[in-house]
């Protein structure tokens, strides 16, 4: 069985279709009921980068020793 989650879960696409929502690419509905929507284009947003912890945090974390003493 495959499981889906994410952008293409059902979930998320009945969202989608709800609000109006498409992918970049996609062509947009025809309007209905004098309904208007804007597509966001977040294809350019880069979040920022959360460092990892070094290995002697880590050790430190499950040994509680500091290896650099």
């Amino acid at each position: 069985m495959v499981r889906y989650y994410g952008w293409y879960s059902n979930r998320a696409k009945g969202q989608r279709r709800k609000e109006g929502m498409l992918r970049p690419g996609d062509k947009p509905p025809e309007k209905e009921d004098g309904v208007d929507f804007t597509i966001l284009d977040v294809s350019d947003y880069d979040p920022p980068r959360v460092p990892s912890k070094t290995w002697g945090e880590l050790i430190k974390k499950v040994w509680e020793i500091d290896p650099l003493t």
